[in-house]
């Protein structure tokens, strides 16, 4: 039977008798967890591996409609393959907390949908699944596994077939046959096992055969046909280092043999009938779905009227302002409140291209006015001049009495600047609201409303039209004052929650007053020289060029540097250089794996260098004077106050964090920014400011003295650490010591010390120690606060800025441990840019604010006074807040970027 496409439950009388589903549970919702890793419910709790396992499951009982279906589970505790093999899957870390929570869940959603589920202890679900699949088999069944395991492929023939998962859950199958399967891993089923034997399973720390790898297993099954026959006739094989290989390790070849093999679970019973799917239980899954928070899943199954908490949006009383007595009028509201919830309708989601098609306002739940000013319509009937609206509402919005609230307000804000009227007082924002309750989360405006009201609001994608001036009046007017209406509503429930949590002083001191600033920051832009950059192009496109042909050199023969799959060929099959990891697609050519294999031979450090410079051509040097506006002749950079978790800002459009800080071209790059005739830009950095954070939060001695002499941090962590003098630290050991005390501050492990500066692990965790020796208070703070994070559920800066952690792997522990000291970074960054911001519109500093990028702040002023306005920046942002060290700010003076 083919397989159904449309995503619903069948009925009975649709699914095939003559069929078994089999669904390997773990290689579905292990991945999905990996690739949703930050989905959650309102509360926090995760639902990535739930939702990842739900929608395959959904999708393969509709796609393949079956009357018996069954999932198996990995049973707890040690298997038969332990007692071959004491180390089997003993590389594996324990389960990440923020899975094993979800597990039970699947589980209950299984059961709802009453599904058989299968697990025996001792045995792994593979076992299982080979188990019902040969039972099934001789009943003359035909059997689809769903499940991404190679070893499970060893199974497939005439009757069994593999559902291979989309690397994106609940995308579409990949059905194998046997040629299939030949033609994904280039060995036949029943070589499956001879061929895991040979190249073991990292994933379960099965050996196989050091030295032999993908490409030559093929070639001796291809000629042997199975791993009996190779052993038998070791001394045939013309490749040497295979032979050598496999007369060293027979016996771990024999033993990885046993370890892939499926074993017969033995079961009271293998009937088929063990397998028969019942009825949903359809309340349960609602129930489920609606505490999961999964509203999609509630729309695909035609649940969403019957589930508890979903209601209609509320009944609202929109107002269409057409004329000049409906404008009176609203003018008469504003008059009478002294707060507006305030949404405009645009051209663009681009805010800087963005024309404005109407206004929403709204004062009160539940009713709300809408202006249309640039609607489709000939005559354009029932609509108002842009001009003349703004000009009505100026003496309010631009009113300090009058305080503005929206959803992610600096757009608006931006795009009323540019028309000329500016927001004097903004007082919430609920996009911002939700970012300090929860940075991990969703903060769209139908999020909030579906987790705050069980309702969401209209999306854009949902009016059918391509651009909101082609949506007739009454339809934008309801769109838009429901969102105007729904912050009205938030407000009321989001406040309390940032008050609760202690986050009311960070949100109206810091995240809200910041919108303007950054208005003014990315109306201002910054100016790019385009011939700077067609010269760069031209120099880096010959160097570029000369580093091809040295790569085909080092290779022998010409390959796309660019493909994975073409670098992979010649690192592992030409080179035979060793697999250091891999991927879901094979082997791994990341930059990781490129800097392990540079002290092998000198292609992938070539590699590199080629990478990250083509890298910087196509990202910068190409695109920049694409972001150019034809206007300003400037670029305008947005800055995203709602992305990271630690409270940095971002930048988009283009992104002009990632430009390297250390590299030569990084450099160069910067050159193009330039300060335009008569003015200069003023490069403002904090010096060192997460370790200063660190040594104020630690309160260590050793950390505080240092800064507060003023010596060179980085050779005195290194003279303290090496025991020898300071002025007799190289530039070696200073780099080293400069490595850890950042990497510190981010959680660094030896292992990772180790690979960055290519000595022993054991060495790098004997400097590792003797630097919480000298300062011990580092060491209590990281184990407190990693302590505090399992104990509280989260973590904070100075200020009160938290980041939730439902589990504590040793990533989120590095992150639990980073995220007080660049959350009190960013806080510090942000206090500065309103400091300096408001020194400007008192007149006190005479410049223009254009850029932040990480710890600096980049300002453009009149290059008669650039130097005095460089030395009050400095003053500024060295005062901005008492640590237990001081703040250092260094500011400098120049033409263009790179030369501050």
């Amino acid at each position: 039977m083919a397989p159904t496409t449309k995503t619903s439950w069948p009925t009975p009388d649709a699914r095939d008798a003559n069929r078994l589903i089999l669904v390997d549970a773990g290689s579905i919702y292990y991945p999905a967890f990996h690739v949703m890793k930050d989905l959650a419910t309102p509360d926090g709790f995760p639902t990535g591996a739930i939702f990842g396992f739900t929608r395959t499951l959904l999708k393969v009982v509709s796609q393949y409609p079956s009357t018996y279906v069954a999932v198996a589970f990995d049973a707890r505790g040690p298997t038969v393959r332990h007692e071959k093999y004491e180390d089997y899957k003993a590389h594996r870390p324990s389960m990440d907390d923020a899975l094993a929570v979800q597990i039970p869940k699947i589980k209950e959603i299984i059961e709802a949908f009453e599904i058989p589920i299968f697990e025996a202890p001792g045995y792994e679900a593979d076992d299982l699944i080979a188990t019902f699949a040969q039972a099934a088999a001789d009943e003359g069944i035909d059997v689809l596994i769903a499940s991404g395991d190679k070893d499970l492929m060893q199974l497939v023939n005439d009757r069994v077939q593999v559902l291979k998962p989309s690397r994106k859950p609940g995308e579409d199958f990949q059905l194998l046959d046997a040629d299939g399967v030949e033609a994904y891993l280039g060995v036949a089923p029943t070589q499956i096992q001879d061929y895991l034997a040979l190249v073991g399973d990292t994933s379960d720390n099965v050996p196989g055969v050091p030295g032999v790898g993908e490409k030559t297993a093929r070639k001796l099954l291809d000629q042997f046909e199975s791993l009996h026959d190779i052993l038998g006739h070791v001394e045939e094989i013309g490749n040497g280092r295979a032979q050598k290989a496999l007369q060293e390790h027979r016996d771990q070849a024999e033993l990885s043999y046993d370890l892939v093999q499926l074993e017969t679970v033995p079961l009271d019973s293998d009937s088929l009938e063990e397998c028969a799917v019942g009825d949903p239980d359809w309340a349960r899954v609602r129930e489920l779905f609606t505490e999961l928070a999964f509203n999609s899943l509630l729309n695909e199954l035609d649940l969403t009227e019957e589930a508890a908490n979903v209601t209609d949006g509320p009944d609202l009383d929109v107002t269409i302002v057409d004329s000049e007595d409906a404008l009176d009028e609203l003018c008469e509201h504003l008059d009478q409140t002294d707060e507006v919830s305030l949404d405009l309708e645009t051209t663009s989601e681009n805010d800087m291209n963005a024309e404005i098609v109407g206004i929403a306002l709204a004062f009160e739940s539940g009713s709300g006015f809408y202006i249309p000013v640039a609607h489709d319509d000939e005559e354009k009937q029932g609509q108002l001049a842009l001009t003349d609206v703004l000009e009505r509402l100026r003496p309010y919005l631009q009113d300090d009495e009058l305080t503005v609230i929206g959803q992610n307000l600096k757009y608006d804000a931006k795009i009323l600047r540019r028309s000329g009227l500016e927001l004097r007082r903004i007082g919430f924002d609920s996009m911002l609201a939700a970012y300090l309750l929860d940075p991990l989360g969703r903060k769209d405006l139908g999020e909030l409303t579906q987790r705050y009201f069980g309702h969401p609001t209209r999306s854009f994608k949902d009016l059918g039209v391509d651009h909101m001036n082609e949506l007739p009046i009454d339809d934008a007017a309801d769109y838009g004052v429901a969102d105007a209406e729904a912050v009205v509503r938030l407000k009321e429930a989001m406040l309390p929650e940032l008050d609760e949590k202690g986050l009311t002083r960070l949100f109206n001191q810091v995240e809200v007053p910041l919108i303007p600033v950054l208005v003014e920051m990315e109306l201002n832009g910054i100016c790019v020289d385009r011939d700077v950059l067609e010269e760069q192009d031209k120099e880096l496109t010959v160097y570029l060029d000369g580093i091809r042909e040295e790569l085909f050199k080092l290779a022998g023969e010409e390959f796309n540097p660019n493909s994975p799959k073409q670098v992979g060929r010649i690192l592992f099959d030409v080179l035979e250089l060793p697999v250091i990891k891999r991927t879901k697609t094979g082997p791994s050519t990341d930059a990781q794996v490129l800097r392990e294999l540079a002290a092998k031979h000198p292609l992938p450090e070539k590699l590199l260098t080629y990478r990250e410079l083509d890298k910087l051509l196509g990202t910068y040097i190409r695109a920049l004077p694409e972001h150019i506006h034809p206007e300003t002749g400037r670029v305008h950079t947005s800055f995203n106050q709602s992305v990271t978790t630690t409270g940095r800002l971002s930048s988009s459009n283009p992104n002009l964090q990632n430009i390297p800080t250390r590299s030569a071209m990084g450099g160069q790059i910067r050159e193009a920014f330039v300060a335009p005739e008569g003015r200069r830009l003023i490069g403002a950095d904090y010096s060192q400011i997460e370790l200063r954070v660190l040594a104020h939060i630690t309160d260590d001695p050793g950390l505080i003295d240092a800064f507060e002499q003023n010596e060179d941090i980085h050779a005195r962590t290194a003279a303290n650490i090496l025991d020898v003098d300071p002025d007799d630290v190289t530039e070696q050991q200073r780099d080293l010591a400069k490595r850890v005390n950042f990497g510190i501050a981010y959680g660094m492990s030896a292992f990772g010390l180790a690979q960055w500066a290519k000595i022993p692990r054991s060495e790098a965790q004997d400097f590792i120690d003797s630097y919480f020796q000298n300062f011990p208070n580092v060491k209590r703070y990281m184990d407190d606060i990693v302590k505090q994070a399992e104990e509280q559920g989260f973590v904070a800066s100075v200020m009160g800025r938290r980041r939730a952690f439902t589990s504590l792997n040793q990533r989120e522990q590095r992150e639990a441990i980073n995220m007080p000291i660049q959350g009190t970074a960013a806080d510090i960054m942000k206090l500065a840019m309103l400091r300096v911001y408001e020194r400007i519109v008192a007149g006190e500093i005479d410049a223009d604010m254009l850029l932040q990028i990480h710890d600096e702040l980049i300002i453009e002023a009149d290059e008669a006074n650039a130097e005095d306005v460089a030395h009050l920046v400095e003053e500024t942002m060295a005062e901005i807040m008492e640590l237990n060290v001081p703040l250092l700010v260094d500011a400098k003076v120049g033409q263009n970027w790179g030369e501050i």
